[in-house]
């Protein structure tokens, strides 16, 4: 369940006004986008190419992503908590794994992910990405104003999200950063998936409203360092959004 009050922090509430107000957001069912997706985590993993120009349907109640057109078109791949699956052209079931966060455990996976693993790093990382900030009024995150940080000579209020073992996600603790405008411009991560060393800071760019919903349409991925410090390269993930609408 999602909820706004007065016991939420009052950034939270500048957020979700900032964004649309969460009115618009929890009458809506999902968020609809095109997106391109890149970069060196990728081409590592071997799924290079894979996302490029994909429809994602994200529902923003329940961690379920619709990954159309994959892995090849008129396929589809299904993120729905735990499970991930891929269907052909006529809807049939062609792959399936339950409990698909333990599949990324061992050296090989951090080597290679087949389309299944794909399914799922790319399905909660969408789903995170786009629900957010309505995701930040889920009744199971721990939302907490955090200290101010100062980024590229720029003031940023923070807020600070714990999240339980039911959300999936990247990582327990995470730290999102916000600008006078109060709009999402960094968020800052480490996932589990692949490993302690992928110390992540997520840049948000180049906001844009559609139908009264606001959501930035550049990400990039960089890394950084345990203290904080990001640095220039590589580009570990970047994404380009085409088209996004909230959908009853």
């Amino acid at each position: 369940m999602s909820t706004l009050n007065e016991s939420s922090p009052a950034l939270l509430h500048e957020v979700m006004q900032a964004h649309g107000g969460f009115a618009l957001w929890n009458e809506a069912k999902r968020v609809r986008a095109v997106m391109s997706t890149g970069g060196a985590l990728f081409l590592m993993r071997t799924t290079r190419g894979v996302f490029r120009r994909t429809e994602v349907l994200a529902d923003l109640h329940r961690p379920y992503v619709e990954l159309r057109d994959f892995p090849r078109p008129g396929m589809h791949g299904v993120f729905d908590g735990d499970l991930v699956t891929i269907s052909d052209a006529s809807g049939a079931v062609i792959a399936k794994r339950e409990n698909a966060r333990d599949h990324f455990a061992g050296l090989a996976k951090q080597l290679h992910w087949d389309n299944l693993n794909a399914v799922y790093f790319a399905g909660y990382a969408v789903w995170n990405y786009l629900t957010t900030p309505f995701l930040f009024c889920n009744d199971a995150l721990a939302v907490t104003e955090g200290d101010p940080w100062v980024d590229h000579g720029e003031s940023r209020r923070t807020l600070d999200a714990e999240f339980p073992n039911s959300v999936p996600t990247h990582n327990s603790k995470q730290s999102f950063h916000f600008d006078d405008r109060s709009y999402l411009r960094r968020h800052d991560y480490c996932p589990d998936v692949i490993g302690p060393y992928a110390v992540a800071a997520h840049y948000c760019d180049d906001h844009r409203e559609f139908g009264g919903a606001v959501f930035p349409t550049r990400r990039v991925v960089l890394p950084r360092t345990g203290g904080g410090t990001v640095m220039p390269f590589p580009k570990l993930v970047w994404i380009d959004v085409h088209e996004v609408a909230l959908e009853s």
